[in-house]
């Protein structure tokens, strides 16, 4: 799924995170992730965050209410859920922002696999399988 850079969500989109966050300074959007039509480290008056979101008609808007419910939950493997909102007819999930948080991720839940009869992660629509 191509990621929307910043300057291109509508406004107001973009005026709806920048209540949550202060002003951006400045926005890069993420060079990887296949789910989300809107993956970006925005530098705010609140701090760096990772916002990632998807139009609220998208079936996978679903899943970003699943990860935000688990969030609580997977907290000593994942990013920090700051906040989640639907704003402008998207779902907008904001986490806190941790350099390489993805890539570490998914090393440690291959070593979780290896080390256990936890069977392999993988997603339907993506390349990714995290125990092989």
């Amino acid at each position: 799924m191509r990621h929307i850079d910043w300057d291109e969500l509508e406004v107001p989109v973009r005026l709806a995170i920048e209540t949550r966050t202060g002003r951006v300074h400045t926005a890069r959007t993420a060079s990887t992730g296949l789910n989300s039509q809107l993956a970006v480290v925005l530098d705010t008056d609140a701090g760096v965050v990772f916002i990632k979101g998807l139009r609220a008609d998208h079936p996978g808007a679903v899943r970003q209410g699943r990860e935000a419910m688990i969030n609580p939950h997977v907290r000593a493997v994942a990013p920090r859920l700051l906040w989640h909102d639907q704003a402008a007819r998207w779902d907008v999930l904001a986490f806190q922002y941790i350099h390489g948080a993805a890539t570490r991720t998914i090393v440690l839940a291959r070593r979780t696999c290896r080390a256990s009869s936890t069977p392999c992660i993988s997603w339907r629509r993506s390349a990714v399988r995290i125990c092989q």
